[in-house]
């Protein structure tokens, strides 16, 4: 990457070189015209050298050209792959809180304008810096040699276009970076809306959302016509400043003409030269538009990317090799970031093996135990230990490999069955991947595909039934056997006949593993070794369920109506 870098440069500054040494023979050959006399073989090989000189230099700086241009397509292609690539795997260990607060759209879409920002900035400076630089040194150099006093002159100028171009695009930047902003939440609400068209469908709600996504589109061609007017101001500037450079030049060099200080080569010579510096310079000028819009672009997408992980590994934290699955909650509180508490003062021993199952009313806290586990948040107070290891010492992808969840919603690729079920072991063989299929009851549904396992699922797997989606989520949970087995309400939303079938699979599942299941549907936890019942972040009962028959409190009146439980003055309302 650096190499290619390097040479671009060089090409570019040759290119330029080449552009003012054609303006140079331009003079040669226009004297060789003028000198000319038909018949005498000294002007004509004068008039031949000359011709030979320009075409030569003209043709070298077109293939500099073609040659920059050549290295600079996969040059930008692989630094658009980095930066892409870079920033993804940037994204994919923010902790959930992150994503909870953005649409996947925009995320996406960010990432795609930082790296297209960035490879466009690369280009603009690797280009026009380089050029720049050989055209100062060069002009520098033929003004001298021909009007000395053209050289002030054109700096002069050149500082006065830079600067009033600068001043001009410069406000380019915010108005860009508005822009940007705005064109995410367009694709975000697109995404949002798209994403939720089932909803939209059942409340006949398309004209509201068609509305409602003309605001955030109105809005950005508010903006984008405000960026359109500052445009236009930057290229009556550059007109008025080609006029002017013009005018001078011709006017002192048809003044030194006159005086006898200079030949009409000359004169030709140096109108060419302030056509390609003002038509360098306005290129220049309009990059400069670029870089303000690219740099407003990548800055508002890294200040929206690159945020600190709110959780990742600590320095020295070492994998997680647990040799037996336990897990303790010690004294572990913990409150949500808008400050309301959920756990209070909470302990939990589960031996190794040990199913354990969590009841309780929503807001009792079951589900934060689980996200505290996997380490979606850190515990405000007190300590997670798996293994006798604290968790917030062991590296996240260590943690990820000792924990498997299957949840009420499952998540699928938009990929093959193969696919989703061997994401839980990519280097599992057929073999292992079809065992997992039968282990999770799912060589029915298979079968009636026409491309078998090798079907696409359709995005969130809407191309399968709910039970569908629960057995593919049970049999990546099979393949990956970790030690450690979640369950999130697995079977809620299926109907009995599904239910039966994958509580079947389940049941295979927790073979050998430390499982913990949240459960509104009590009967499902009944071969549970213990279980917990928890109100107010706290645990008010546990034991199996023909123990909190007979003596419980909370527990039995859940079993008896499942809705007369409630929850103590305090509790938070979240889960």
């Amino acid at each position: 990457m650096l190499p290619a870098s390097i040479l671009l440069c060089f090409l570019a500054l040759g290119e330029q070189s080449f552009d003012t040494l054609t303006t140079v023979t331009l003079r040669r050959l226009v004297n060789s015209i003028s000198a000319y006399v038909p018949g005498t073989t000294g002007t004509s090989s004068l008039l031949v050298d000359a011709t030979v000189l320009f075409i030569g230099c003209a043709v070298a700086a077109a293939g500099l050209s073609a040659v920059f241009v050549r290295i600079e397509i996969p040059v930008r292609k692989r630094l658009l792959e980095d930066i892409e690539s870079s920033l993804f795997s940037y994204a994919l260990w923010h902790a959930p809180c992150y994503f909870e607060q953005r649409l996947p759209g925009e995320i996406a879409q960010q990432i795609r304008n930082a790296a297209q920002g960035a490879s466009g900035l690369f280009v603009v400076l690797t280009y026009f810096g380089m050029r720049f630089l050989a055209m100062v040194v060069s002009a520098a150099l033929v003004f001298s040699t021909s009007i000395p006093a053209l050289n002030l002159i054109a700096l002069l100028w050149t500082l006065i276009f830079l600067a009033g171009s600068y001043y001009i695009t410069r406000a380019c930047s915010d108005l860009s970076k508005e822009f940007a902003a705005k064109g995410g939440r367009v694709i975000g609400r697109m995404v949002d809306s798209l994403r939720n068209i089932t909803i939209v469908r059942s409340f006949g709600r398309q004209a509201f959302e068609q509305s409602y996504l003309r605001r955030y589109i109105n809005e950005e061609r508010t903006s984008q016509a405000t960026l359109r007017t500052q445009f236009y101001r930057l290229y009556v500037f550059q007109l008025a400043g080609k006029i002017v450079l013009s005018t001078l030049v011709v006017g002192f060099s048809l003044y030194a003409l006159l005086e006898g200080r200079t030949d009409v080569g000359s004169v030709v010579m140096l109108i060419a030269l302030a056509g390609l510096i003002s038509s360098l310079l306005q290129a220049i000028s309009d990059r400069m538009y670029d870089v303000f819009d690219n740099f407003g672009v990548v800055s508002q997408a890294l200040s929206y990317l690159v945020v600190r992980h709110a959780i990742g590994d600590v320095p020295g934290a070492d994998p997680l090799l647990p040799a037996e699955a336990s897990v303790n909650f010690q004294n572990v509180t913990f409150r949500y970031p808008s400050g309301s508490f959920v756990l209070d003062n909470f302990n939990l021993d589960i031996k190794p093996q040990e199913k354990v199952g969590i009841v309780g009313v929503s807001g009792s806290g079951k589900s934060t135990v689980m996200r505290l586990l996997k380490r979606e948040y850190e515990p405000t107070i007190g300590s997670i230990l798996i293994g006798n290891r604290d968790i917030s010492r062991c590296t996240l992808s260590s943690l990820a490999h000792a924990i498997v969840e299957v949840p009420q919603q499952v998540r699928l690729f938009n990929r093959s069955i193969r696919e989703n079920i061997a994401y839980g072991q990519p280097d599992a063989s057929n073999a292992e991947i079809w065992r997992a299929a039968e282990d999770a009851s799912c060589l029915d549904f298979i079968a009636q595909r026409a491309d078998g396992i090798g079907t696409e699922v359709g995005e969130d797997g809407v191309l399968l039934s709910g039970g569908e989606r629960q057995r593919i989520s049970i049999a990546r949970a099979i393949l990956k056997n970790a030690p450690i087995l979640l369950l999130d309400e697995a079977t809620s939303s299926l109907d009995p006949i599904s239910e039966a079938c994958v509580q079947r699979s389940l049941t295979r599942l927790m073979e050998g593993k430390s499982v913990i299941a949240i459960a509104h549907r009590l009967s499902t936890l009944r071969q549970m070794d213990r279980i917990v019942v928890m109100a107010a972040g706290r645990i008010v009962e546990e034991g199996s369920h023909a123990q909190l028959l007979n003596r419980g409190q909370y527990y039995r009146r859940l079993w008896e109506g499942q809705s007369d439980l409630q929850v103590p003055a305090g509790t938070s309302g979240r889960t």
